[in-house]
């Protein structure tokens, strides 16, 4: 008799954690709604203004190839919703940039050599124009 009590006491914690974790997520992505549009009007009003016109870039023209989601949160118990948006763009000349989201400021923008955009985007890679594959 004490082995069936025992399992359904484990089993009630189970339904009760998992109750728990979906009352949590369901709250973390209402609070990421607001993160993500204010990452991306970050990334939309960001501009580089390079001395070689190649490497240029401006948000709102930039083609973007990948996006990357981190958060909402840092820890378990954290009060406050931190995310980061990651993008993988690249500009009217094909160069490739990666852009990530601050919770506060403007961002940060990297140009990307062909060989690490090759690396990290994989089949999402196409050479900038003029570069062989």
């Amino acid at each position: 008799m004490k082995s069936s009590s025992l399992v359904a006491v484990m089993g009630a914690i189970a339904i009760a954690a998992q109750a728990w974790h979906l009352i949590v997520l369901t709250k973390l992505k209402r609070q990421a709604g607001p993160l993500k549009a204010q990452a991306k009007e970050q990334f939309l009003k960001t501009e580089s203004n390079a001395s070689e016109p190649r490497y240029h870039f401006h948000g709102v023209t930039a083609k973007v190839i990948r996006e990357e989601e981190f958060g909402p949160i840092r820890g378990i118990l954290s009060r406050k919703a931190e995310y980061t948006l990651t993008i993988y763009a690249t500009n009217e000349a094909g160069e490739f940039f990666v852009f990530k989201s601050s919770p506060v400021g403007q961002g940060r923008l990297k140009h990307m050599q062909p060989e690490i955009a090759r690396a990290v985007l994989k089949d999402q890679y196409v050479p900038p124009h003029g570069a062989g594959g």
